[in-house]
């Protein structure tokens, strides 16, 4: 079984998707072996990975020129399943291949001014992605959604049904040990904790107001 997975979202910095590209691509070489694995990444990425079978590409997923374009590549390489890990493929399938998508969110489409505050602006972004997304999805043979809201989602926004696969845990280590809360004071059950980036959408600055207008003692914790 030779699988074809999807990395040009897999960046140097650490990003939600990134990481979960990874993760899964030491899953799969668990599973069917590194020589039977190809990853294609952005041809811009300095990240190695030793012993794998890696093509560069500079075709973006959320091009629209590139997302025509893109199938061309994927008929270059030879390979069984394909699995997308964001809700880009490309606009052409290859025949006779399993395609699998990851959905993290729809959050463009929930979120209000998710893109932009001027209205139109966001609307053309949204009918923008639209574009790509239905497409990918209409291509895909299996959709994995990594929650179940996302699963709601998916079947309410474009009908289409979806597996819900939830993320794992990892144990995390850092050299960095400086903290702006002493642990002494973070009280088991007693406070509430976000970890992730602080990128527009993640909407922190909605999250510490709620915080700071509630009643609660807990403590907020990022």
């Amino acid at each position: 079984m030779k699988i074809l997975t999807d990395g040009r979202l897999i960046s140097d910095k650490e990003t939600g998707i990134s990481r979960y590209s990874e993760e899964l691509l030491k899953i799969y070489i668990d599973i069917y072996g590194k020589e039977n694995i190809t990853l294609i990444v952005s041809e811009s990425l300095e990240k190695k990975f030793d012993g794998l079978k890696v093509i560069k590409t500079m075709y973006y997923p959320f091009n629209i020129l590139h997302f025509f374009k893109f199938h061309k590549l994927l008929q270059t390489i030879e390979f069984d399943i394909y699995h997308s890990t964001f809700y880009s493929n490309s606009f052409f399938k290859v025949k006779n291949k399993i395609y699998i998508t990851t959905v993290h969110d729809l959050m463009y489409k929930l979120v209000p001014n998710f893109f932009r505050k001027n209205s139109f602006v966001n609307k053309l972004a949204i009918f923008y992605f639209d574009f790509v997304v239905k497409r990918s999805l209409a291509n895909s043979d299996i959709i994995i959604a990594v929650s179940k809201a996302t699963q709601n989602d998916i079947m309410k926004v474009y009908q289409k049904k979806s597996i819900v696969i939830t993320e794992g845990i990892n144990d995390l280590t850092t050299t960095d040990e400086r903290l702006e809360i002493d642990e002494k004071e973070i009280v088991k059950n007693d406070y509430f904790l976000y970890v992730g980036n602080n990128r527009p959408h993640k909407n922190l600055d909605f999250l510490k107001e709620c915080y700071l207008s509630s009643n609660t003692t807990k403590k907020l914790i990022i």
